[in-house]
């Protein structure tokens, strides 16, 4: 090896040297007491966690260390805080199942030979994580000139995971094979798989108790006997939220439980309630009233607006079509919304403009039926592809055969029976690229969601959340 190589390779291995006596001094490897007992990765550990990540080893940590950051992760989310979530250390594998789907037990008659016997099911499913990234680019002026100096950059990595951490659980129950999301279309999640569990529909009534009783007659009563007191209703909080508001009204202890800080929600059928909301609530559920005109955008906020791509044209109801133009700028969500409702009503227009629970605009008549229309059209540096709008002509519907995007879903399951895999191998990238001027974050993991037993969940379908505006 030539010698400027070796002298490379030394003062690299010395360097990285100089950065664990940084952290705290313990050999390499190794995690803090602090740490090996679950507390939160501090600077130090980080450190040590980074120093260790060489391209040598394509940037993954220690299992010790990737235990950490996948803690961040486990307590992100509402999902993550009830299924079995496992760390494995194959991306490839199978989780063995044991079934007993017959009564096992028999009547003896004395002396005679014990010949009946049911046979358990042994099964392996197989599962193969997915890998997914997530990445952040960070200004060196915008890391190094705010108050919290030194610290800004754990402060970035930290968000960075935990902003993760929702979108895995997210994914994990939205995930769809099918669709063209960049992230929902990496595996198919919990909801996508219970099409194959049992499946009925509230045809669009809002939640009372037949929703309930109905879901629990459908799960199967052998699975009853040996899962009741593990068995969950999993549902949005909107959706518990409706539960309570209907139960509101009823006179004396009941009614008043329903309403108590104490016990927010009574429990359907003796069974406990569980909030995730990771569960979509603006699916299209059936509706037999006149629906407005909408049109709902693809993209979520923030939103850049540039000078080549800040206008918008809206024909509302037929009263003529006017262009709006929004000042250049970096938009949330709420601000855009803002910015345009305040220029439909300068030119005269209803304010048309909401955003929904996924971040995405939405543009809705404030009126109903056939006469409900909304004429979206691209002028000269229009922003349709910025927010995800495309051009075209809604109308509103007549009483009818109608659907509305205020449906939801619920499951019935034992919550240990959503299983996620995730691959005890984080992968973390923290460098600065010198001819942009600035610090990039990567972050890998890998992982994959996979239901139990299907026969052991119930999905409810179609539930109209209530309108409290209507």
């Amino acid at each position: 090896m030539p010698e400027e190589n070796i002298t490379l390779k030394d003062d690299l291995n010395a360097k990285r040297e100089e950065i664990l006596r940084m952290a705290d001094g313990a050999p390499r490897g190794t995690l803090s007491a602090e740490t090996a007992k679950g507390a939160p990765m501090g600077r130090g550990e980080r450190l040590k966690a980074l120093a260790s990540s060489s391209l040598s080893t394509g940037g993954a940590l220690l299992p010790e260390q990737s235990d950490q950051f996948v803690s961040q992760i486990r307590g992100s989310s509402d999902l993550f805080n009830f299924i079995d979530l496992q760390m494995v250390e194959n991306p490839r594998g199978y989780i063995d199942s044991f079934y007993i789907s017959d009564v096992v037990t028999k009547a003896y008659t004395e002396g005679a030979l014990a010949s009946e016997t049911a046979t358990p099911v042994m099964g392996q499913d197989s599962y193969e994580t997915v890998e997914v990234y997530a990445s952040i680019d960070i200004n060196h002026k915008t890391l190094t000139r705010n108050i919290m100096k030194d610290t800004f950059a754990d402060f970035v990595i930290d968000k960075v995971i935990e902003a993760m951490g929702y979108d895995l659980a997210y994914a994990s129950v939205q995930g769809d094979t099918g669709g063209g999301d960049p992230l929902l279309a990496a595996f198919d999640g919990l909801w996508k798989q219970s099409d194959a569990s049992h499946v009925l529909s509230a045809n669009g009534a809002e939640i009372d108790f037949n929703i309930f009783a109905g879901a629990y007659n459908k799960f199967p009563d052998k699975k009853k006997r040996r899962l009741q007191s593990q068995l969950r209703w999993i549902a949005h909080n909107r959706l518990w939220t409706d539960w309570n508001y209907k139960l509101a009204p009823r006179v004396g202890a009941l009614g008043d439980a329903s309403m108590s800080a104490i016990s927010p929600m009574v429990n359907p059928m003796g069974i406990a309630p569980l909030v995730c909301n990771e569960i979509q609530t603006n699916l299209s559920s059936t509706y037999t009233s006149a629906t407005p005109a909408v049109h709902r955008c693809t993209e979520k906020g923030a939103f850049n607006l540039t000078a080549t791509s800040n206008t918008i044209s809206f024909n509302i109801n037929g009263g003529g079509a006017t262009v709006h133009t929004i000042t250049a700028d970096v938009y949330r969500a709420v601000e855009l919304m803002k910015a345009l409702n305040d220029s439909l009503i300068v030119a005269g227009d209803p304010a048309i403009v909401s955003v929904d629970q996924t971040g995405g605009l939405v543009f809705e008549t404030t009126t109903t039926g056939a006469g409900a229309t909304i004429v979206i059209a691209a002028p000269a540096n229009d922003m349709l592809t910025v927010i995800g709008a495309t051009a075209g002509a809604y109308a509103g519907l007549a009483a009818g055969a109608n659907t509305r995007p205020y449906g939801t879903y619920m499951w019935l399951t034992d919550p240990k029976n959503f299983w996620l895999g995730m691959l005890n191998s984080l992968r973390i990238f923290w460098e600065f690229v010198p001819r942009y001027n600035q610090w990039q974050l990567t972050v890998y993991t890998e992982l994959v969601p996979h239901i139990m037993d299907p026969d052991a969940v119930v999905r409810v379908d179609d539930v109209m959340l209530v309108d409290y505006t209507a």
